[in-house]
């Protein structure tokens, strides 16, 4: 009998061809929204996760615990610090910088596009100066939006030459082609050269104005002990252990201790907040989408039952039972969900796949979910035509032909 009623409604979908498209509609945008959306939310975590934990891996900061403990201003980081460091074994790039404090108390630090522009205090600017080696830019995997960093020629000459961190940049109104143009630290002239894009590895450039390591030593105040000198390493995958024991023995043999490496901070504080939360809209997302579905087969098969009156009251006079008229409209919504179904988690895949593509991300599939989205498909197409299919067995067979 449950297969003489399956072909049945395999037939009348199939004779309605136009009636089972707009049906099974619903069903496979909900679950390819479904199914695209909370794969590319768990992608996202995952790509989120895997960046950081690569960062944390590759990147060690030494910072000048000299200065630090002693509670005054300092510099021990010798000229041939960052050469040391570089022929280690495992280091593919290191660099010294520090952010210069204005200790001035009759004056405010501006950086403006004019001479001492009356813009803001230090206390209130979130940007500074930063001076440090042009290695820095490769230490920490910069980008530009425009232009070049300065090289060694510049730091040797202490030419008054800056690159923007992109915050700097937009801030002070240096768009990508006023490259060349000239800003101003008070009353000092300097070249901008180049504007970054915006650092992961090393988020205090996206508000520094950056310079030379020598000139900003040579103009402006000294590392302190609040803000001391630093330097960035990056390392090959699997050396930070080994360059964070014997990065300060080659830096100063003798006193290994003033310089003490730190790593990355552990992103992983920030990441899983922000997974669990991705975690939650996924869910939500996974309520709207059944619901919709639910709801769209609901509203078709509520319409397919008053279209198909006269064919209820046949069938019934002919001999069909109730029973028989309720599983032939659960059979159809069934049929028309485990379809739905499977096409709508094909398109939810080919977007997640095209996304990642264009993206260069890793895809990410929950192979269960997209396992189960028929049965998924079947359960949502049943519950939205329980009740329609009720209506529709408890009709009687003369009022139906008559109408």
């Amino acid at each position: 009998m449950l297969l003489d009623i399956l072909q049945n409604s395999f037939q009348n979908l199939s004779a309605k061809k136009t009636r089972t498209m707009f049906m099974m509609l619903g069903t496979v945008l909900s679950i390819a929204c479904l199914v695209s959306i909370s794969s590319v939310l768990s992608t996202m975590s995952g790509q989120m996760a895997e960046n950081f934990n690569e960062l944390q891996d590759t990147h060690i900061t030494i910072v000048d615990q000299a200065t630090k403990n002693s509670n005054s201003n300092g510099f021990n980081f010798a000229s041939d610090s960052v050469s040391k460091i570089t022929h280690l074994n495992g280091v593919v790039n290191s660099a010294v910088f520090y952010t210069v404090l204005d200790t001035s108390e009759n004056q405010f630090s501006t950086i403006s596009k004019q001479p001492r522009a009356n813009i803001i205090s230090p206390e209130a600017s979130p940007f500074s100066i930063m001076g440090a080696n042009n290695s820095l830019f490769f230490a920490i995997d910069a980008k530009f939006r425009g232009g070049v960093a300065y090289n060694s020629y510049h730091e040797n000459s202490k030419s008054k030459i800056a690159v923007l961190g992109s915050s700097v940049a937009e801030k002070i109104g240096i768009s990508d082609q006023q490259i060349g143009t000239t800003i101003f630290y008070n009353n000092d002239p300097y070249y901008v050269a180049g504007i970054l894009s915006q650092n992961n590895v090393l988020s205090d450039v996206n508000t520094s104005v950056i310079i030379p390591l020598d000139l900003a030593l040579e103009r402006y105040s000294a590392p302190i002990a609040s803000n001391p000198a630093k330097m960035i390493i990056k390392v090959n995958l699997g050396a930070a252990n080994l360059i964070s024991t014997q990065a300060p023995l080659a830096l100063n043999y003798y006193n290994p201790r003033i310089f003490q490496a730190v790593p990355i901070p552990d992103w992983s504080n920030f990441t899983n907040p922000v997974s669990d939360n991705l975690k939650i809209l996924t869910s939500v997302i996974i309520i709207i989408a059944i619901l919709t579905a639910i709801i769209s087969i609901g509203v078709i098969s509520s319409y397919n039952v008053q279209s198909r009156k006269k064919e209820i009251g046949l069938a019934r006079a002919l001999g069909s039972g109730k029973r028989r008229i309720f599983l032939t409209f659960i059979f159809e919504a069934g049929l028309v969900g485990f379809i739905g179904a499977i096409i709508g988690t094909t398109l939810g895949i080919l977007i997640l796949l095209f996304l990642s593509l264009i993206n260069s991300w890793t895809p990410v599939f929950d192979i269960v979910f997209c396992l189960l989205s028929p049965i998924i498909g079947i359960l949502v197409g049943v519950l939205a035509a329980f009740l329609p299919a009720y209506q529709a067995s408890k009709l009687s067979p003369i009022l139906a032909l008559r109408d």
